[in-house]
């Protein structure tokens, strides 16, 4: 062999020096690693070995040893009989070596043995969350729906709150604007206030004038009753000194001279004339009115003075205001005065524009606060609605969290029931399978290297179905065709065909009825009258029921027969795991 591990090179003992007296054969000065197999071929032990036996053929060449460290020569016997020792001994540090690298290469086979069971383990593990991963994307599914949900519904309720924020902030500012209008009210109200004590102020100085005026009106009054007595006390005295007058002049004829007479006597008679002429023309009502008409007259020049006494008072009275005008502005002449008074009615009249203006834009303001208001109410109503919308929405998406819960753990829970169910009855189900003879077949190879588990269960039973009714089909067939051999022991093959009969002629009897070849349709045929129809997939749970009872019987000791063996003949059932289709292929093997 190449590469060093011959034997031939491992004992060679006609190469080997002869050993002298007193040599003792030498070891290797280092031993393999315990982590290396000697099977791989351990370079550094052959290297050891090769250079251990130079140092011997140095030896023997120069005459030396340890045993004859002068060189001198010994018997053959005695040199046979030391390379026989040193050939024992390598062997036995050479096996004791061998035995270790076996038990560590046990060891390593045991650990590798406990990882595989390890890793078969972690593979059903796996499969196991595979399953409870895949069971569960219906709730994730939903769950994400609920999520999405719930999530178009935050949107809106961000959307709303949103909106909400700006119409606060509309509110606010048309606060803000109300409050500035509020204080611009309430200065303009202050100047009015003021402008309403100068006006209360003029009206108590106008009804000050006014009693004034009265006052004076009563003191007309009463001068006029003085004036009338006084006309009457005129009249009497006039009335008095005409009649001394006329006496006067009736005595004062008597003195005169005839001349004098005559010419008063003319005068007196003129003035008759005239007074007769007066008085016969006027009459009394006429001199009541020219009477009443001289005291009107009277009246009026009076009240005419009273009116000019009064426009020098209020002219007096302006030159006093006008000089305290002049004193307190500074203005002396009445012409730079007025364009300053014009200008301030001006003023007023311009403010109280303003005024009627704000209160106008404030009534206004007052229709939009109220408008507002309603807008804001109607809001509110519809953010309480809103709210009572989204909590209600709220409790149903966690009534259906929580309901998707209680079925998720109790889906949890009846599967892990079923798994521990599908544990107990899987040594039986692999027991069945090996007994009906599956274990040759390449999907079985593959359903043993997994197990059973919840997935492959179905598959398990599929097969042993399938594997079974090929059984009864062939047992069915061999009773009906009587080809069971009792003297040979053994079964003849079903599929050969039947030994044609002959006549006495030698010639091939007529078969009495022609055989008909199975069709595709026969599993299409629904109208048949065998009962496939009411053949159906067996439920889970019922065969779960049936293996249970079979454990508790076979842990009981009972001797019956299990429902589940071969041969059992009980209550016929039409359960099977396998489609309505796949039984009706049985329908073809009864034409034969």
């Amino acid at each position: 062999m190449a590469g060093g591990n011959s034997t031939d090179e491992l004992f060679k003992f006609a190469d080997t020096p002869r050993p002298g007296a007193g040599y003792s054969p030498k070891k290797p000065t280092s031993d393999a690693p315990p982590t290396k197999s000697p099977r791989g071929g351990n370079p550094s032990l052959l290297e050891d070995l090769r250079t251990n036996m130079e140092q011997s053929k140095a030896d023997d060449l120069a005459g030396k040893s340890l045993f004859n460290p002068e060189g001198t020569t010994t018997t053959q016997s005695n040199q046979l009989a030391a390379r026989v020792d040193y050939v024992c001994e390598q062997q036995i540090h050479y096996t004791k070596k061998i035995e270790a690298e076996r038990r560590r290469l046990a060891d390593v086979e045991k650990r590798i043995a406990r990882a595989k069971t390890a890793i078969v383990q972690r593979r059903k593990q796996i499969a196991q969350a595979s399953k409870d991963r895949k069971m569960s994307v219906s709730a994730v599914r939903n769950l994400g729906k609920l999520e999405n949900k719930l999530q178009q519904l935050l949107i809106k309720n961000n959307l709303m709150e949103k909106d909400n924020v700006r119409k606060k902030k509309q509110v606010d500012d048309l606060r803000k604007e109300k409050i500035q209008q509020v204080q611009v009210t309430q200065k303009f109200e202050r100047t009015l206030s003021g402008k309403k004590a100068k006006v209360a102020l003029l009206v108590t100085e106008t009804q000050q004038l006014q009693d004034k005026k009265d006052k004076v009106l009563r003191e007309i009054e009463v001068m006029k009753q003085k004036i009338l007595d006084e006309l009457d006390a005129n009249n009497d005295e006039y009335n008095a000194l005409k009649a001394e007058l006329s006496m006067n002049q009736m005595g004062a004829e008597e003195k005169l001279t005839p001349d004098q007479l005559a010419l008063e006597k003319k005068k007196r008679e003129a003035l008759k004339k005239q007074m007769q002429k007066n008085e016969g023309t006027l009459s009394a009502e006429e001199e009541e009115h020219i009477v009443s008409n001289i005291n009107k007259a009277y009246w009026a020049i009076a009240k005419k003075k009273m009116d000019i006494q009064k426009q020098a008072d209020k002219i007096h009275e302006l030159v006093d205001d006008f000089k305290y005008l002049s004193e307190q502005t500074g203005v002396t002449s009445v012409e730079t005065l007025i364009p300053i008074l014009l200008s301030s009615e001006e003023e007023n009249f311009r403010l109280f524009d303003v005024t009627n203006e704000y209160n106008k834009e404030l009534e206004t303001l007052e229709v939009e606060k109220g408008e507002l208001r309603s807008k804001i109410n109607h809001y509110m109503k519809i953010e309480a609605k809103q709210e009572e919308g989204k909590s209600k929405i709220k409790r149903e998406k966690q009534d259906q969290i929580e309901t998707a819960k209680a079925h998720s753990s109790k889906a949890d829970s009846k599967y892990n029931t079923d798994v521990e169910v599908i544990k107990k009855v899987a040594p039986s189900v692999t027991s069945i399978f090996n007994k009906v003879g599956c274990e040759d077949e390449a999907v079985s190879a593959v359903l043993l290297t997994a197990g059973v588990t919840d997935r492959s269960i179905m598959q398990y039973m599929a097969v042993i179905e399938r594997r079974i009714n090929e059984i009864v089909q062939l047992h069915n067939t061999t009773q009906k065709h009587g080809i069971i051999s009792h003297f040979e022991g053994m079964i003849e093959d079903p599929t050969r065909p039947k030994t044609p009969l002959l006549d006495q002629t030698g010639k091939r009897v007529a078969a009495l009825s022609q055989p008909i070849l199975p069709s595709h349709g026969d599993f299409d045929d629904g109208d048949d009258d065998d009962g496939d129809d009411d053949v159906e997939p067996m439920q889970v749970s019922k065969l779960h029921d049936m293996v249970a009872t079979q454990a508790r019987a076979s842990r009981l000791g009972g001797g019956g027969r299990s429902k589940l063996s071969i041969g059992f003949k009980g209550k016929a059932s039409n359960a099977s795991l396998r489609s309505k289709g796949s039984r009706r292929s049985l329908k073809s093997l009864k034409h034969l």
